[in-house]
C-alpha cells in the first residue's frame, strides 16, 4: 500500500477502459515505471504493468498489431485471438517488461485470467 508521499510522485497518463482504473507513472523512478490501481477499494495498492514508458510503448505496439483487422466487436468475433497468438503477444510484452505480472495484459485481451 502506498502512502501520501508515493502519491505525490504519480502522474496519471490514462485510464483502463473496462473499469476506469487509472494508469500512471512514478515520476520519481528511473524510466518512469507504469502502474494501475483499482479505484474504489478503500486502499491504493498499485500493480506494475510496464517497467518503463518504453516498456509500455512496446506492449501497446504488440497489442495494436494484434488488433489489426479486429477493430470492431464483429471483426473480433469473426477472427478471435487464438491461444497461441495470445501467448505470443504476452511473450512480446514480457520480453520488453521483464518481471511484470501479465495479468493486466491477459485481462485486456479477454484471455483467461491466470497469473503467468
Amino acid at each position: 500500500m502506498v502512502t501520501g508521499t508515493g502519491l505525490r510522485n504519480w502522474l496519471v497518463i490514462g485510464f483502463e477502459g473496462e473499469c476506469g482504473d487509472p494508469i500512471f507513472i512514478d515520476k520519481a523512478a528511473p524510466g518512469y515505471p507504469v502502474y494501475t490501481v483499482g479505484h474504489g477499494e478503500g486502499r491504493w495498492d498499485p500493480k506494475p504493468i510496464a517497467v518503463s514508458l518504453d516498456g509500455l510503448r512496446a506492449a501497446l505496439a504488440a497489442v495494436t498489431k494484434a488488433a489489426e483487422g479486429r477493430e470492431t466487436p464483429v471483426a473480433l468475433e469473426q477472427r478471435p485471438i487464438s491461444a497461441e497468438e495470445r501467448d505470443a503477444i504476452l511473450a512480446q510484452i514480457q520480453q520488453h517488461n521483464p518481471g511484470i505480472d501479465l495479468f493486466f495484459w491477459a485481462l485486456m485481451m479477454d484471455g483467461d485470467l491466470e497469473h503467468r
